[in-house]
């Protein structure tokens, strides 16, 4: 399973989640988790944004719950460096899409890519 693979069941699940947002949402961030048998994804959104200093993302106001995007490692051969990367663009490919959803995901003030207790990658970030 690659970028290709991923993009479309990736953006259905993005599209599918990410509703009901509130207003006062200025980021969001796309948390990866390895576990023993799989990648997982969530959504939070923030009220905070602030580039030089990552405890923004800890003003969680929205997150996509229960609803996860996972990758059975099975299916994806590469290792947790290449999942963040195929992650980030996956986002960027939606993001450079002009839809509704990429519409949604630049109404804020950035979107972000990590692992967990991981350093983020800003994929994108307003003007």
């Amino acid at each position: 399973m690659d970028q290709l693979q991923i993009l479309q069941p990736f953006s259905d699940w993005v599209s599918d989640v990410l509703v009901e947002i509130p207003d006062e949402t200025n980021a969001f961030v796309f948390n990866i988790y390895e576990e023993n048998d799989a990648y997982l994804v969530d959504i939070t959104g923030t009220t905070d944004y602030d580039e030089a200093n990552e405890s923004w993302t800890e003003s969680i106001n929205w997150d996509s719950g229960e609803e996860l995007f996972i990758i059975p490692k099975e299916k994806f051969e590469g290792d947790w460096e290449e999942i963040h990367d195929t992650i980030a663009e996956s986002l960027e490919a939606l993001i450079e899409v002009d839809n509704e959803l990429s519409d949604a995901l630049c109404d804020s003030d950035a979107v972000a890519v990590g692992f967990i207790d991981g350093d983020l990658e800003i994929i994108w970030q307003a003007e």
